[in-house]
């Protein structure tokens, strides 16, 4: 038989578990909304393949850049993508840039801050709707966490 002191204590036990978790839409791992500099879509490889080098072989990525052209120009043909190298799915060089700087800085920043690491790569996605509203929502399945990283800071 539980005791009104173990009660109260499994009360704030099951009050704390509630807090821990913000089901709020705040939390982009339950109500995921893409925006231009928020995220980046991985066009090539195949999941499977990225999984796999990321996380089963823990070996890195790069990322394939667009060949920067001016207004007007005719754009150089693609070279076929090294091994090593996963396509985005920004065809303009100047967006890819400013998204991967964003997406740098604001994991770096949160990193310095708080400690905690900010950036990832998800695989998979869950669509479903919330019951009382009708709204259709995107959750991400699996994430794992990454860094970005530069050889120098001229470098893409």
């Amino acid at each position: 038989m539980l005791t009104p002191e173990s009660l109260k204590v499994n009360r704030r036990v099951e009050d704390w578990k509630l807090r821990l978790i913000d089901l709020t839409k705040r939390n982009r791992a339950i109500y995921f909304q893409p925006t231009k500099t928020s995220h980046l879509t991985i066009v090539y490889p195949d999941v499977e393949t990225v999984y796999s080098r990321l996380v089963s072989k823990g070996k890195n990525w790069e990322i394939r850049q667009p060949p920067l052209t001016r207004p007007g120009e005719t754009p150089p043909k693609m070279r076929a993508p090294k091994s090593t190298e996963i396509t985005p799915g920004w065809s303009d060089p100047n967006q890819l840039d400013r998204t991967l700087r964003n997406l740098s800085r604001r994991s770096q920043s949160e990193y310095m801050e708080r400690g905690i690491r900010i950036l990832y790569v998800t695989f998979g996605q869950l669509r479903w709707t919330e019951k009382d509203k009708g709204q259709e929502v995107v959750s991400p399945l699996l994430l794992t966490p990454v860094e970005l990283a530069r050889d120098s800071p001229r470098e893409p």
